[in-house]
């Protein structure tokens, strides 16, 4: 500890020390203590123990005001635990004090050996504490990372990352519900892979499931923040897109389509080329998710229909 901060703590103590003497002095004082106190007597108890409350609570109130004085939050450096041993211990001292002054050597020899296989006793218990609150907190933060990897799980694809379909349901649920509330524009798009069981057929699913994951981190790396991407089941993805008319809709997955049939697809496997078709539908505010994922699959037959690789898009009428 730099000599700087050392100072400083012994300055501090000292001051502490010495508010909380001349106050529980003052109130000893005020209780009927005798001063000197040449011999303790148990008319005298009350005003000690008097003493040792006044203390106390002046030690709990200038840690308080240290701690407000660094912007630190004052509860945390309180503990019922430790004010109990500290008066437990300001008590001890007084009792044998009081059974010195009597001098009973017997009585007081073996009180202090009560009080040593006491202080054993305390401190081996405080141990067990210590112990059982470090185990207590390494088991809470064990249980906190197996529910947030429990909480992915439960939300994500295993294979692709991607939030999965029973993620993608319940978050639409709500967006589309607020959408309406805004009155604000929103678009959906359900995107399948061409001829992709032809690739597991031809190159065994583990080349599938490499094709699936790069479409994947495509569709994440090349949309917004705000927009949602979700692998819908087998090789479908799901695009929720909020704020954006169809218009707006239809151009953003014309890029996707190029940079789908763009890229070099022999980093995965020789000879081949995939595309994707993609259909896209905006709804009115009157219309349910399950009439708004109808339209969208509408718009992905067209797409299949005329060719694939290509995007189809069209309202969503009731």
């Amino acid at each position: 500890m730099p000599l700087r901060n050392t100072l400083n703590a012994v300055l501090v103590n000292s001051g502490m020390m010495s508010i909380m003497s001349l106050a529980g002095g003052y109130t000893y004082i005020c209780l009927g203590g005798r001063v000197p106190a040449e011999a303790l007597s148990t008319q005298l108890l009350v005003p000690l123990f008097a003493t040792l409350l006044v203390m106390q609570v002046i030690n709990e109130m200038l840690i308080a005001g240290m701690s407000i004085v660094r912007g630190t939050d004052f509860r945390g450096n309180f503990s019922v635990y430790a004010t109990g041993i500290e008066l437990l211990s300001g008590i001890i001292g007084l009792l044998v004090a009081l059974m010195y002054t009597q001098q009973d050597l017997a009585l007081f020899g073996l009180f202090m050996l009560v009080l040593v296989l006491g202080m054993l006793v305390q401190r081996q218990y405080a141990l067990i504490r210590q112990n059982l609150e470090g185990l207590v907190e390494e088991r809470t933060r064990e249980l906190e990372v197996k529910s947030e990897e429990l909480r992915k799980q439960a939300i994500r694809d295993h294979l692709t990352g991607l939030f999965n379909r029973r993620y993608a349901n319940e978050y639409l649920q709500k967006e589309i519900a607020h959408s309406k509330r805004q009155q604000r524009p929103f678009s959906i798009t359900m995107l399948d892979i061409d001829h992709f069981k032809q690739i597991n057929d031809q190159y065994l699913h583990d080349t599938g499931d490499r094709v699936l994951q790069r479409i994947a981190q495509l569709l994440e790396s090349n949309t917004r923040e705000s927009d949602l991407v979700a692998r819908y089941g087998g090789e479908e993805f799901l695009l929720y897109f909020p704020d954006t008319e169809l218009s707006g809709a239809c151009m953003h997955c014309e890029a996707l389509r190029k940079i789908v049939a763009q890229e070099d697809w022999t980093n995965i496997r020789s000879g081949i080329r995939t595309t994707v078709s993609i259909g896209v539908t905006q709804g009115t505010s009157a219309q349910e998710l399950a009439d708004l994922l109808r339209c969208a699959d509408t718009s992905l037959y067209e797409a299949k229909h005329e060719g694939r690789n290509r995007v189809c898009c069209q309202e969503c009428t009731d």
